[in-house]
């Protein structure tokens, strides 16, 4: 198993070295209450991507920047996200708690597992058994199919189907898309291995839109961040190949009264207007990361009267998003 475990992984991982960045640290930005922030380096597809099972790079998401605001006491708070570009296309997820800074997604590991050799301690389904379903044979230095994988095995139980399941039945039960867990042995979730040992659709990274995640840094702090909701309501319609067809929805996106304990919560803002995978042949539209956004946190202990017209489309409060979008436009955080 030490074997396959070693030669699989290394061999996603020269796959992933060779077709995106190995690394993305997060970064966080710390809103204040009323003050709109205007940034100038999102793509139309960090946040789509992370919809997809195999998750998101999260460098995608203006660099790795997240956002971030804390609450002393429970509040309702407001949330929107705007596109100052013509094409770009507005989403955004919250969750709960904050990631380690300097916490960085690969393709396919965490930082926690071994070296990236191993399923990881963290992201691995409880109980995982560690079955593979194709086996590295050194005399032939290929994979080659497990037997076991459909065979049932004594002891091996979950919740969902009971006990003396086949491998292939308990992978299925524990990892499906965003559930929180990622099968880094089989790729269960993202559609498996084939007879070589190659992934379908290796994981992108471990951003996820639509379910809890975690990340560590290279100190070994690890922490989990929790979904609460997301935001995209102005979908851009895709085409079959996950690329826009047609013209963008840059629409802004709001979340309006969501009543919040205190804490710390978390923002992941990016594009929705493409799908975009890795290798694909895309328009500048989709990949460049030039688009313009300006995003906006209120909080208050009462809920805001939201008129017919929607949220913050006040003659003051449009005001003041406009000075700011002029003020900032073309701005782009690095971290």
């Amino acid at each position: 198993m030490k074997n396959f475990l070693f030669m699989a992984f290394l061999a996603v991982g020269v796959f992933a070295c060779a077709i995106k960045p190995a690394v993305a640290h997060v970064g966080y930005i710390e809103l204040t209450n009323g003050v709109p922030i205007t940034n100038g380096g999102f793509n139309n597809y960090g946040w789509e991507d992370g919809t997809d099972p195999w998750l998101g790079d999260s460098h995608t998401l203006e660099g790795a920047a997240f956002y971030t605001f804390h609450l002393t006491q429970a509040e309702y708070v407001n949330i929107s996200f705007a596109s100052d570009s013509a094409v770009f296309d507005p989403a955004f997820s919250l969750y709960s708690g904050m990631l380690p800074n300097g916490g960085h997604d690969d393709t396919s590991t965490d930082p926690l597992g071994s070296g990236g050799l191993s399923i990881s301690p963290t992201d691995a389904a409880p109980g995982d058994p560690g079955i593979a379903h194709y086996l590295w044979d050194s005399s032939t230095l290929s994979f080659v199919y497990n037997p076991q994988w459909t065979v049932p095995q004594p002891g091996l139980c979950d919740t969902a189907s009971g006990c003396n399941l086949t491998p292939e039945q308990w992978y299925a039960d524990n990892y499906t898309p965003h559930n929180g867990y990622r099968d880094i042995l089989n790729y269960t979730a993202t559609g498996g291995l084939d007879a070589s040992g190659n992934p379908y659709h290796v994981y992108q990274g471990q951003f996820d839109a639509l379910g809890n995640w975690s990340m560590a840094n290279e100190d070994g702090e690890w922490s989990q961040i929790n979904y609460i909701t997301h935001v995209n309501n102005n979908a851009t319609t895709l085409g079959t190949n996950g690329l826009a067809a047609g013209s963008y929805n840059t629409q802004t996106e709001y979340l309006q009264n969501l009543f919040l304990q205190p804490g710390d919560y978390t923002i992941a803002a990016g594009g929705a207007g493409c799908d975009y995978q890795i290798g694909q042949s895309a328009p500048l539209s989709c990949i460049s990361s030039n688009m313009v956004g300006t995003l906006l946190f209120t909080a208050s202990t009462s809920a805001v009267p939201i008129p017919a017209s929607g949220w913050l489309m006040s003659s003051i409060l449009a005001g003041v998003l406009a000075m700011q979008r002029r003020k900032h436009a073309g701005t782009h955080l690095t971290n």
